[in-house]
């Protein structure tokens, strides 16, 4: 999970910006402020680590499409010559990633480098920061050699010692052949070994794997629509869920017989609509006329999803999101406030942490609506609310609300909604021309 992100030169995201992120992670700001653009740096470095950093691979996870030049921040009519990008990983680790583009040149493909870090031991500078690239089966062992030789001498030197330190280990005694500064030293060579080991595990399992393309480390933009949420035939490029929605049901079926479990929070989520008394899902996956059955409750009617409010759609989207073991671990959702009553919003953010936290997710969702605000509880470090504002020169920054920058409460002891506070300027985030 992400607990970090420094961003420089990425579209309007001009000067450099660094922040920290929770689980549940609400943007808000005006129209053209940058979020969007933020969600495209998480999705870019997804598309960079699983090696298909190309405009077919965005496209299917939500990204915009464009020239290649169009992503380096461009002001006061020069172009900025290398994108910076450091994610940190709650595990210790983190990505450094470059990005230049070779302008004189049509066509130029934007070249990126990767740099894999450890950020919680403190070891020489030299060897704290690893370009994955040098990773392969000599790595270790020149690593190794050239520490023996420079700690102690020679190989011989070394290896006398290190058999002395496993008599120590094996016996519990302390041997006097060997001094308090050389058990340091030995100590630290075996402490930085096991961590670049542990460093190249984590890039060979993790990013240069067959399975690159897991949920684990596929972020996705979504973006849902009512077109594909209402037509389950509708095909995607990726699986289970595509950006617009596409493939729900078949997700949904998948889940009734796999992780029922998660099934059963989908539809106890739904209950959040007073109408809808019971949901039902076809299992024959192959039948041209594929439904979702509702019952209404006052009805006593069985409808089907064609018939369903298009907010009861969207909510079962979310909710199947959150839920499912097979959608990625980390994603975004672009305006989620999208037909959905204000007071349903409010409820509905209640529902989507809870999930999040049962089922592993870190979210990111873009919203205009005041009421989704107040879903959150900023007190819960896990739940975090950041504006999105250019700056004086036009440059995007990001800026966390937290508990201290929230309004006083009233007088009579009442405190002001973070709904109320938003449309009063007190957070941030408004258009300020009219």
């Amino acid at each position: 999970m992400l607990s970090g992100v420094q961003i420089e030169n990425y579209k309007s995201i001009k000067k450099k910006i660094e922040f920290g992120l929770g689980q549940f992670n609400v943007l808000i700001g005006e129209n053209g402020a940058g979020k969007s653009n933020f969600l495209e740096v998480l999705a870019t470095c997804s598309a960079i680590l699983a090696n298909k950093f190309s405009n077919e691979f965005m496209l299917s996870r939500g990204i915009r499409v464009v020239e290649s030049e169009d992503i380096f921040s461009y002001f006061n009519n020069i172009p900025s010559e290398n994108i910076n990008i450091t994610t940190a990983y709650e595990n210790g680790y983190g990505c450094v990633f470059n990005l230049s583009f070779n302008k004189n040149e049509p066509f130029s493909p934007i070249e990126s480098e990767i740099l894999l870090m450890h950020r919680n031991l403190n070891i020489e500078e030299d060897l704290a920061l690893v370009d994955i690239k040098d990773f392969d089966e000599d790595f270790m062992k020149e690593k190794f050699d050239k520490l023996a030789i420079e700690t102690f001498g020679s190989h011989k030197e070394f290896y006398q010692k290190l058999s002395t330190l496993k008599k120590i280990f094996e016996t519990g005694v302390k041997k006097d052949e060997i001094s308090n500064e050389d058990l340091k030293k030995l100590t630290n060579i075996i402490t930085y070994m096991d961590t670049v080991g542990s460093i190249q595990r984590q890039v060979v399992n993790q990013y240069y794997s067959k399975d690159h393309s897991s949920n684990e480390y596929n972020f996705i933009i979504y973006s849902p629509e009512l077109s594909s949420l209402r037509n389950f035939n509708s095909e995607s490029q990726i699986e289970p869920l595509g950006v617009n929605g596409e493939g729900l049901l078949k997700l949904l079926q998948v889940m009734q017989t796999h992780e029922p479990e998660n099934f059963e929070k989908v539809c106890k989520t739904l209950e959040i609509f007073q109408w809808v008394e019971k949901i039902t899902i076809e299992k024959n996956s192959h039948s041209s006329d594929q439904r979702i059955k509702i019952i209404d409750r006052f009805m006593g009617k069985e409808i089907d999803h064609r018939s369903a409010n298009e907010g009861f759609l969207f909510v079962l989207f979310y909710a199947t999101l959150f839920s499912s073991k097979y959608t990625p671990k980390s994603f975004a959702v672009d305006n989620i406030d999208a037909s959905l009553n204000p007071k349903l919003c409010r409820v509905l953010i209640k529902e989507l942490i809870k999930l999040a936290k049962e089922n592993g997710k870190q979210a990111f969702v873009t919203t205009h609506n005041p009421a989704i605000l107040d879903g959150l509880d900023l007190h819960d470090n896990k739940q975090r609310l950041f504006v999105v504002e250019r700056d004086d020169e036009g440059s995007t920054n990001l800026r966390r609300v937290g508990v201290n920058d929230l309004p006083k409460p009233k007088r009579n002891g009442e405190t002001i909604k973070l709904s109320e506070a938003f449309m009063r300027g007190h957070l941030g985030g408004l258009p300020t021309n009219f």
